[in-house]
C-alpha cells in the first residue's frame, strides 16, 4: 500500500513537472518563432518608427545559424588546443578571472561614461539634492510620489551620495562603480554556480567569460538603476537555494535551513521594492518547495516555509516603510501609478505596449488605486476582447521582439537615456566609443552622441549571444522534457522562473531592459542546455568506442 502510494506521488508529481517543462518549452519556441521570422508591425505604431533593429540589416535567423557555426567551431578548437593548458593555468585563469573582468569593465567604463537621462537622472539628481538639502517640487516629491516603485534606489542613491560628499567625490560616478562591482560580483556568482553544478574548471572558465561578455561589459553598466543593482539578487538566492537543498539532502539541521530560508525571503522580498522582477525567483522557490513538501507529507518543512515567509514579509514590510519614512515620501494616490497601469501600458497595441502619456493620463485619472486597477482591468479585456485572437497574438509577437529580440537589451532604443556625454579628445575613447554608442538613426529615439561608426559590428555579436542563448534555452527545456527520472528542485525553479518572467513581459509594460536583472538567469539556463548537449554527445561516442 506505501509502495502504491509513493508511485502515485511520484506519478503526480512528474506530471506537474512535465506540465511546467512543457509550457516553457511551447513559450520558447513561440518566442523564437517572433524573432527568428517575424518583423514589426508598422503599421499600428502610432509613432514614427525611425529606428532600426540589427534585424533590419542581417536578419536573426542568419545571425543564429552564423553563432551556431561559430560556437561549434569555438568547442571544437577548445577541445583540440585545450590540453596544451595545465589544470593548474586553467584554475589560475579561473582565479583571475574576475580582476581581469573588473580591469575590462573600468577601462570600458571609462572610456564610454555618461550622464544619462530619464529615471536615472530624476533620482541621482533628487539624491543630490536631498544631501544637500535643496529639496525640489518635483524631483524630491512629485516624481516618487507618482513613482513610489523607485523609492529604494532613491534611498541607496542618498546614501552613496552622503558618503561620496564626505569624501568630495562624484556620487554619480562612485554609484556607476558600485554598479559595475556588483555587476562583476554576479559573473563570479553565477560561474561558481556552474562549479557546484558539476561543471569542471575548464567548463567553469568557459562559462564565466560566456556570462562576462552577456551582461559583465555592456554599455547598460554605466547607467545607475534598478537593472544593475538588483542583478545580483536572483544570483544570490539561487546560490543560497543550491546551498539549501545540499543541507537538506545531507542533514536535517533545521535552524541552518531556517537561516538560509530567511536569507533568501529577505533577499526577493526587499529587492522586489528595488525591482518588481525580483520577486519571480522567489515565488517560482516557494511553489516548487511547497509542491514538493506537500507530495512528500514533510510537515516540519511546510511550516517552515510558511512561519519564515510570514516573519520574513513582516520584516519586508517595516523595511520598506522605514525607507518611505527615511526619504520624506508623501503619498498620493491621485498621482501614485500603480499595477493597471504597468498593464495598460502594455496592452496598447499601438505603442506595442511601451510607455505612452496616454496610458499615464489615465492612470491619473482616478482618485484611489482600486478603481484605477479596476477600469485598467476593464480596459485590458476590452482591448482583448477587440483585437480578437489574431489581434492579441500580432501584438504578442510585437511586443516578443520588443523584449527578445535584441542582444543588446534595447540600449540606445528605449527612451532617452543620454543626459550628456563628456567630451574627449583621445583617439583610443573615441574608438570605444564608436563601438559601444548607437548611431543617431538606431533605435526609437535620437541618440546624441555623433559616434556609433562601428556599433552595428558591436550589436550583431550581442544578437549572436543573445539568440544562442535564447537557442539552447528551448534546448534545455526539451532535454529535461524527454527525461523520464524525476527533476532536481533547482531546474524546476529555473523553469518556472522563467514562465514567470514571460509572462511579466507579456502582459505589463514593454522595455527590454527589463530583462537586464533576469539575462544571467537565462544564460545560465542556456549554460546547462550547452553542458547537456556536450554530455549527450560525449556519452554516445564513449559507448560507440565500447562497442567496437
Amino acid at each position: 500500500m506505501k509502495n502504491h502510494l509513493k508511485i502515485n506521488k511520484n506519478k503526480f508529481q512528474n506530471f506537474i513537472d512535465s506540465s511546467l517543462i512543457l509550457t516553457a518549452s511551447i513559450l520558447t519556441f513561440f518566442l523564437l518563432i517572433c524573432v527568428l521570422f517575424c518583423k514589426f508591425d508598422k503599421k499600428i505604431f502610432k509613432y514614427t518608427f525611425q529606428g532600426k533593429y540589427i534585424s533590419d540589416y542581417y536578419p536573426n535567423i542568419l545571425s543564429l545559424i552564423s553563432g551556431l557555426i561559430l560556437l561549434t567551431l569555438c568547442i571544437f578548437l577548445w577541445k583540440k588546443f585545450s590540453y596544451m593548458i595545465t589544470d593548474s593555468v586553467i584554475s589560475n585563469l579561473l582565479k583571475s578571472s574576475p580582476v581581469i573582468l573588473f580591469a575590462l569593465q573600468i577601462l570600458v567604463a571609462y572610456c564610454i561614461f555618461f550622464y544619462s537621462g530619464d529615471d536615472t537622472s530624476n533620482i541621482t539628481i533628487a539624491a543630490d539634492n536631498f544631501v544637500h538639502n535643496h529639496m525640489h517640487p518635483f524631483y524630491n516629491y512629485a516624481y516618487f510620489t507618482q513613482c513610489p516603485n523607485n523609492l529604494t534606489m532613491y534611498a541607496i542613491s542618498i546614501i552613496i551620495f552622503k558618503f561620496a560628499s564626505i569624501f568630495h567625490l562624484n556620487g554619480y560616478v562612485l554609484m556607476v562603480l558600485i554598479g559595475i562591482i556588483l555587476t562583476n560580483f554576479t559573473v563570479l556568482l553565477y560561474s561558481k554556480i556552474t562549479a557546484l553544478l558539476g561543471f569542471n574548471n575548464r567548463k567553469t572558465l568557459l562559462s564565466f567569460w560566456f556570462f562576462a561578455f552577456l551582461y559583465g561589459i555592456t554599455p547598460w553598466m554605466v547607467v545607475p538603476y534598478t537593472d544593475t543593482y538588483s542583478m545580483i539578487i536572483p544570483a544570490i538566492i539561487l546560490y543560497l537555494y543550491i546551498k539549501k537543498e545540499a543541507l537538506l539532502a545531507s542533514s536535517q539541521n533545521i535552524i541552518k535551513i531556517i537561516l538560509l530560508y530567511s536569507l533568501i525571503l529577505l533577499l526577493g522580498l526587499n529587492g522586489y521594492h528595488l525591482k518588481a522582477l525580483n520577486i519571480i525567483i522567489v515565488i517560482a522557490i516557494l511553489i516548487v518547495d511547497i509542491i514538493r513538501y506537500i507530495l512528500q507529507k514533510n510537515v516540519k518543512l511546510i511550516l517552515v516555509q510558511l512561519l519564515t515567509l510570514l516573519l520574513c514579509g513582516t520584516l519586508s514590510f517595516f523595511n520598506y516603510e522605514a525607507i518611505k519614512s527615511f526619504t520624506h515620501y508623501h503619498a498620493n494616490q491621485h498621482l501614485e501609478l500603480s499595477l493597471g497601469y504597468y498593464l495598460v501600458t502594455g496592452s496598447d497595441f499601438s505603442t506595442y505596449g511601451m510607455w505612452s502619456q496616454e496610458s499615464v493620463d489615465f492612470a491619473s485619472s482616478f482618485d484611489t488605486n482600486s478603481k484605477e486597477n479596476s477600469a485598467s482591468l476593464d480596459l485590458y479585456l476590452n482591448r482583448l476582447h477587440d483585437a480578437g485572437p489574431i489581434g492579441t497574438i500580432n501584438h504578442l509577437k510585437n511586443k516578443n521582439l520588443i523584449f527578445y529580440g535584441d542582444g543588446t537589451l534595447g540600449f540606445g532604443k528605449s527612451g532617452r537615456q543620454c543626459g550628456y556625454i563628456p567630451p574627449s579628445s583621445s583617439r583610443f575613447v573615441t574608438f570605444v566609443r564608436n563601438i559601444f554608442y548607437p548611431p543617431s538613426n538606431y533605435g526609437l529615439y535620437y541618440w546624441p552622441s555623433g559616434y556609433g561608426k562601428y556599433f552595428l559590428w558591436h550589436a550583431a555579436i550581442r544578437q549572436m549571444i543573445w539568440l544562442l542563448v535564447l537557442f539552447y534555452m528551448l534546448i534545455y527545456f526539451l532535454l529535461n522534457l524527454r527525461k523520464k527520472q524525476e527533476k532536481k528542485p533547482l531546474t524546476m525553479v529555473l523553469i518556472t522562473s522563467f514562465i514567470g518572467i514571460y509572462l511579466f513581459t507579456m502582459l505589463f509594460e514593454a522595455s527590454s531592459r527589463l530583462l537586464l536583472s533576469y539575462t544571467p538567469v537565462f544564460a545560465m539556463i542556456s549554460a546547462l542546455g550547452i553542458h547537456q548537449i556536450t554530455k549527450i554527445k560525449t556519452n554516445y561516442f564513449s559507448k560507440k568506442q565500447k562497442n567496437r
